[in-house]
């Protein structure tokens, strides 16, 4: 993914080019074609409303295989789910919006809560745990054991953290990432938007670790910022830890790592996108 994907990236971000795009006469990219552009562009508000429909959350949540369910228990949740799914494609096709088109829709959305069970469920178990195992009142632990404190040059620590304040830092780092994950197809989507955009060309720079392709990123830096604003408020005054900025932009380039981000090793600094290349790429 971060290989042929990016190399792909590179290709299109050349396309924009008003000299390519004319030399090419035809344009390589086109607006992102989500679940809601198929609905509406097929159905108007008849579509869209399948967005709203009851059956929906049955015809696309993920199903839990784990084995401690028993195979009778899976296959009646994968039965129900198959005809829900049916359902809502015979009720909301018509003459413009094709059975098919109904099942892509839903397929999309499957896809989507299935990375979101895969990627963001666990880190809720995990801020779930932390808070039932671990006291994060500001009181000294009960035991060892229960405390999280830390101390540099200790067990690979480099910080001195007590218990408290490694709670608050484990915490937020937690919730950040649980909401970067729960945003990621629209963080995906405003990258690739900013590195594609006509008008907003990119440079060629030495940014220290070789050359790299740096633009403006105007819509993922707003949409970074509004993630970053709404984790701090969840978590209450004073319940931060560090710096934030320099936590916002490490947790959104390790995303882009982990998830296939827009391009190999890519990353946002100071609002601006930054592709990783050789030369001449």
């Amino acid at each position: 993914m971060r290989g042929e994907y990016g190399k792909l990236i590179y290709l299109l971000q050349d396309s924009v080019d008003p000299a390519v795009r004319e030399l090419l006469g035809f344009d390589c990219v086109r607006p992102l074609r989500t679940v809601w552009t198929l609905l509406e562009e097929g159905g108007g508000a008849a579509g869209l409303a399948l967005l709203d429909d009851p059956l929906l959350p049955g015809a696309t949540a993920e199903i839990d295989g784990t084995a401690a369910r028993g195979r009778a228990a899976i296959q009646r949740d994968i039965r129900a789910k198959e005809a829900a799914r049916a359902s809502l494609a015979r009720k909301y096709a018509s003459a413009t919006l094709p059975e098919a088109d109904v099942l892509r829709a839903l397929y999309s959305l499957s896809d989507a809560a299935a990375f979101l069970g895969w990627a963001r469920d666990p880190v809720d178990r995990m801020l779930s745990r932390l808070e039932a195992t671990f006291d994060g009142s500001g009181a000294a632990p009960s035991s060892p054991s229960l405390s999280l404190a830390i101390h540099g040059g200790s067990n690979g620590a480099r910080l001195t953290h007590s218990h408290a304040r490694q709670f608050v830092y484990v915490r937020q780092s937690l919730v950040l990432w649980r909401e970067l994950m729960d945003a990621l197809f629209g963080l995906w989507a405003a990258a690739e938007a900013d590195l594609l955009a006509p008008g907003n060309p990119y440079r060629l720079c030495d940014t220290g670790q070789g050359l790299n392709r740096v633009q403006a990123a105007p819509k993922t830096g707003r949409a970074m910022g509004g993630l970053l604003g709404r984790v701090q408020a969840r978590l209450g005054p004073g319940q931060w830890v560090g710096s934030s900025v320099g936590e916002f932009f490490l947790s959104f380039d390790l995303q882009a790592r982990a998830g296939g981000g827009q391009v190999e090793g890519g990353g946002v600094r100071g609002g601006r996108a930054r592709p990783r290349g050789r030369p001449g790429q």
